[in-house]
């Protein structure tokens, strides 16, 4: 795991680690080190972090606006994935 990945962490607990390796990796190789630790604090702080929380509240959400946008635009590619494909959008 990055450097960036564990100083944010450090202050920032409790969030599910699984894939902030990789936002934090596509920052880096954009920016120097500091820049992109602030990048990746402010990116965490304004509009991720609720997808990496425990509860990943933000993403349930999207997958119940994506479920219900699916069936709005195409119905039978939604009941092929949620049906006959067995792929849970929402609790």
């Amino acid at each position: 795991m990055s450097t960036i990945v564990i100083t944010y962490l450090d202050v920032c607990r409790p969030l599910c680690v699984a894939g902030l390796s990789l936002v934090a990796g596509h920052i880096l190789l954009q920016t120097p080190e500091e820049d992109a630790f602030w990048t990746f604090v402010a990116l965490m702080d304004n509009h991720l972090r609720g997808y990496f929380s425990p509860a990943a509240r933000l993403m349930e959400i999207d997958s119940m606006l994506f479920e219900k946008a699916l069936y709005a635009y195409d119905k039978s590619i939604a009941v092929r994935l949620f049906v006959c494909c067995y792929i849970i959008a929402s609790r």
